[in-house]
């Protein structure tokens, strides 16, 4: 069966408002990477696929997956490579067009700082979206430009991820780009502010995150 769309849950952070923001439906793929079992089954959803080692399972969670039909890629505490990093490696081999990713943000800072790294550091076979307590971020490079109706008023920010960004494109806004280069670390990008209905962002070459900040965490 092919999916449009994988909804993701990890193991970070993930509130009420998360989950409704991400608008899930029955035509969505939903995976859990380890822990973030509890997630989903919190926001009253039931995993279609569970991703990792599973040493991150609460009791509740544990007892859930034993009456769930759930299909379970279970790795080895001993591994090269994340549980999140294993999940977008699983869903890049399946027929999904779209990756949400929620719960990637909390917790330990350095599970954390892999967590967004491994989303945005590389390029994916499908467009990726994250939602977190303060942001609504997409990622963005040369086969996936954004362009999307978006708030006049919005707080967003550019940032160039992996690479040098180059080509950087942002119209729309109080302070437009038209092909810079955007080194990674460079706040050029840091709080600008869209000024138009129609926000474009595009790159010719590297990664960037558009991170689209929620109302209530604008400061």
């Amino acid at each position: 069966m092919s999916y449009r769309r994988a909804v993701v849950f990890a193991n970070g952070d993930c509130s009420k408002r998360e989950w409704s923001l991400a608008n899930i439906d029955a035509n969505d793929l939903l995976l859990c990477v380890d822990g973030g079992v509890r997630h989903c089954l919190q926001a009253n959803l039931t995993p279609d696929v569970v991703v990792g080692d599973l040493d991150s399972l609460d009791a509740q969670s544990k007892l859930a997956l034993q009456n769930l039909n759930a299909e379970t890629v279970r790795y080895p505490q001993d591994k090269d490579a994340s549980d999140l990093e294993l999940a977008l490696q699983l869903l890049a081999e399946r027929s999904c067009n779209e990756v949400l990713l929620l719960g990637i943000s909390g917790g330990r800072s350095d599970h954390m700082l892999f967590n967004w790294q491994v989303v945005a550091g590389r390029s994916w076979p499908f467009r990726l979206q994250l939602i977190d307590h303060s942001v609504i971020a997409y990622v963005v490079d040369a086969a996936n430009p954004f362009a999307q109706s978006t708030p006049i008023g919005q707080t967003f920010s550019v940032v160039p991820v992996a690479a040098k960004a180059q080509g950087l494109c942002v119209s729309g806004a109080r302070f437009p780009l038209q092909k810079v280069s955007l080194e990674v670390g460079s706040t050029l990008g840091l709080s600008n502010v869209v000024t138009e209905s129609h926000l474009q962002v595009s790159v010719d070459a590297g990664i960037v995150l558009v991170m689209l900040v929620h109302p209530d965490s604008d400061k």
